[in-house]
């Protein structure tokens, strides 16, 4: 399984999940965005923390696309004592693409409100390969 940016028509890009072997791609979906938009499946997981309620999570994203977050820098605050928590094997770190968000997806606008406002936060990271 592969995620790759596919034409989807009338000028708009889409991120798209395909069931094809590596290196090749159902016919209908021609690969034609700018290679740094393109994203190689990685690792995903979901990260699960809380923190109080319009507290700052203690990171530094960049908008990616219209679809993700970037994690830029990590400092003191809820996600750092979620990396630190004994035996966490699912850590946050530079470079890693948040991609939704207590299951909003799709519109990084949002992801940022829900990251800021909610206290629970379930948080579906991509690591690009």
């Amino acid at each position: 399984v592969a995620q790759v940016c596919c034409s989807i028509g009338d000028g708009e890009q889409e991120d798209v999940w395909l069931e094809a072997p590596a290196g090749q791609l159902k016919p209908s979906c021609r690969v034609d965005c700018p290679p740094s938009l393109r994203r190689k499946a990685g690792l995903h997981f979901q990260a699960k923390l809380s923190k109080p309620v319009d507290t700052p999570l203690g990171l530094t994203l960049e908008l990616i696309g219209h679809d993700a977050l970037e994690v830029v820098s990590i400092h003191e605050g809820p996600v750092q004592r979620y990396n630190d928590l004994p035996g966490q094997t699912k850590q946050l770190k530079e470079s890693d693409l948040i991609t939704e968000v207590n299951g909003i997806r799709g519109n990084n606008e949002m992801l940022v409100k829900v990251l800021m406002k909610d206290s629970a936060l379930e948080i579906g990271v991509e690591r690009p390969a």
